[in-house]
């Protein structure tokens, strides 16, 4: 291979013992703000003092010029404008400072012709577009400047400016633009803005805009495409990143859509048609069939994406092709059939933890108290809520339920934080409504975690790292038991036990006694998502992309595999393979041979 360009390089000792040419220049540090796309020239700002100028041909050096600048008070790539550089310098704690610099006819850097200070550091890509230039700092002052021809301060000429105001940093991003007579500065940071730039009066007045999308953070650079301003966000509430369009001109939306939403949970597999059912946090469902699995694209949702909406988090498989999706502090669920058909179900009050199935239907807990029992074929109520006695105003934020149970026997079991639990069972007079058979509560301490069913025993984290335990049948409070660290995934009942996890990556097996079973080290975090047991060994997977098939009774690791990307959802069967979601929005399969 060829080095062909390297900054800020220094030869490690074993490379200097070996003689390598990478000492012998001596250490040049630089700040990593270069920008080289078809350039004659490059102007590399070093870490303090100097400017390089570069040979955009071979890279060779053509000239040093001394700007003064302290160590690290340039954090923005210089601007070149007509046959001036602009650099941008902090000169100060909440001060800074731009020079504009002539350059000779080589493109070599030869006089400095003016400084400006300004309030605030500049953080933001100065932004130069054609014979102008504009910069904004962190204390919310923006400058325009007009750059002439000419070799004197002249040829730097402030044109509108707005004063520095309270709040976060103006703009992450921004562009200049044109649209009829008038100029225009946009700037994307917590918000998008649309400035005009009036020389007359030196002003920049805010102009109106469809949606400044306040609160969304913006995390690519605006770009303008054929009269559309494009940008890239991330909503405030919401998932994934939304790429919108604007037109310069009228400042209307155009489009927008949303892209890179992961997966809300794991997906229903259809085992009859061997076909997904997959919902992603963006509120979109999809159903693909064996064509888009084997080209590996998609791009053709049952329902459309809902920007700004809360991100849905909660899904729950409920059989035969069937998937419910949900967002935590939502109050709207989405409904997939097999057919394809979508319905959205409304809920009585916000969703606080995720579905469960329970009998012939799916229970979602709401912060009004309520606990709805909905049919799994459209989402209609199966019998009256229950909700128990609560204050004026009061909102209860439920812990995941379990089941204790199989069958028509089987009983719904929720809990609080503030320890109050109830085993709920349907009644079906005077009128069919859920009702609690039992209650109990916790000696003192809040709750935490999701519930799970081991024997005879209903088992929940609490507050001071333990995990409390009650009778199955009475609720009565039962022996608290100290588990070996901080409590971050689970607890999940599988056969004879119960799973625990630690944010470090322990992973620890308790059996129907509540005593360790095993406890290995999987990484250097929780698992993400549910486990999934198949016979005598359950998979978990990492975020970080590693999947790990134990052992159920011993915790040995029988297969192991990394798939090298982010992971949002635990790992699913679909049939010979196993799937995981991936934090981009993928799907990812694996042989497990």
């Amino acid at each position: 291979h060829t080095l062909v360009w390297a900054a800020g390089t220094k030869g490690a000792p074993a490379a200097q013992l070996l003689d390598l040419p990478l000492q012998r220049g001596g250490r040049v540090p630089v700040r990593p703000t270069l920008e080289v796309i078809d350039r004659e020239r490059i102007y590399v700002v070093g870490e303090h003092s100097n400017l390089y100028t570069l040979s955009g041909d071979d890279f060779s050096c053509l000239g040093v010029y001394s700007i003064g600048h302290n160590r690290g008070s340039v954090v923005v790539p210089p601007a070149l404008v007509l046959n001036k550089l602009v650099v941008a310098e902090n000169s100060g704690a909440q001060t800074s400072r731009l020079h504009c610099i002539a350059l000779d006819d080589t493109g070599v850097p030869r006089q400095t012709l003016a400084q400006e200070r300004l309030e605030g550091t500049i953080v933001t890509p100065l932004l130069p577009a054609q014979r102008r230039l504009a910069c904004v700092t962190t204390l919310g002052a923006v400058e325009v400047f007009e750059i002439g021809g000419g070799q004197d301060a002249s040829a730097f000429t402030p044109l509108a400016q707005r004063d520095p105001s309270p709040g976060p940093p103006a703009a992450r991003f921004g562009t200049l633009t044109q649209a009829g007579n008038e100029a225009n500065l946009w700037l994307a940071g917590r918000e998008l803005s649309k400035l005009a730039i009036l020389p007359t009066g030196n002003r920049l007045p805010m102009r109106s805009l469809d949606d400044t999308y306040e609160g969304d953070a913006f995390d690519a650079p605006l770009q303008v495409v054929d009269g559309l301003l494009v940008h890239v966000r991330r909503p405030a509430s919401g998932a994934g990143l939304i790429v919108g369009a604007i037109d310069v001109a009228q400042s209307r939306n155009r489009w927008q859509t949303s892209i890179a939403a992961p997966a809300a949970g794991v997906p229903s597999v259809d085992a009859s048609t061997g076909r997904l059912v997959v919902g992603d946090a963006a509120g979109r469902v999809y159903r693909p069939d064996r064509q888009k699995l084997a080209s590996r694209v998609d791009s053709e949702a049952l329902t459309a994406s809902s920007p700004g909406n809360a991100a849905f988090d909660a899904a729950l498989d409920l059989g035969k092709g069937r998937i419910v999706i949900g967002a935590t502090g939502g109050d709207r669920l989405l409904l997939a059939g097999p057919s394809g058909e979508v319905r959205a179900v409304s809920l009585a009050g916000s969703l606080t933890c995720p579905l469960v199935a329970w009998g012939n239907g799916f229970v979602a807990c709401n912060s009004s108290g309520q606990v709805e029992w909905r049919a799994a074929e459209d989402g209609s109520p199966l019998a009256q809520p229950f909700q128990p006695e609560l204050a004026a105003e009061q909102k209860v934020m439920w812990l995941e339920p379990t089941v204790a149970g199989d069958g028509p026997d089987a009983t719904l079991v929720v809990a609080d934080p503030a320890g109050n639990l109830y085993a709920i069972r349907p009644e079906s007079e005077p009128t069919p409504h859920l009702a609690a058979s039992v209650s109990g509560k916790a000696s003192g301490v809040r709750l935490t975690t999701r519930l799970a069913v081991l024997g005879g025993r209903v088992v929940v984290g609490d507050e001071e790292g333990k995990l409390s335990t009650f009778d199955v049948n009475s609720l009565d409070a039962q022996e608290r038991v100290a588990i070996p660290f901080e409590l971050a995934w689970g607890p999940y009942a599988i056969d004879g036990g119960v799973l625990l996890a630690s944010s470090s990556g322990d992973l620890l097996c308790l059996d129907a006694q509540l005593q360790p079973r095993w406890n290995v080290k999987l990484g250097e975090a929780a698992p993400v998502g549910l486990p999934l047991q198949e016979a005598a060994r359950v998979t978990v997977a990492l975020p970080q992309g590693s999947i790990f098939e134990l052992d159920a009774a011993t915790g040995d690791i029988t297969w192991q595999t990394q798939l090298n990307q982010w992971l949002r959802t635990g790992p699913f069967a679909f049939g010979k393979l196993r799937g995981v979601g991936a934090a981009d929005g993928a799907m990812l399969f694996f042989n497990r041979q």
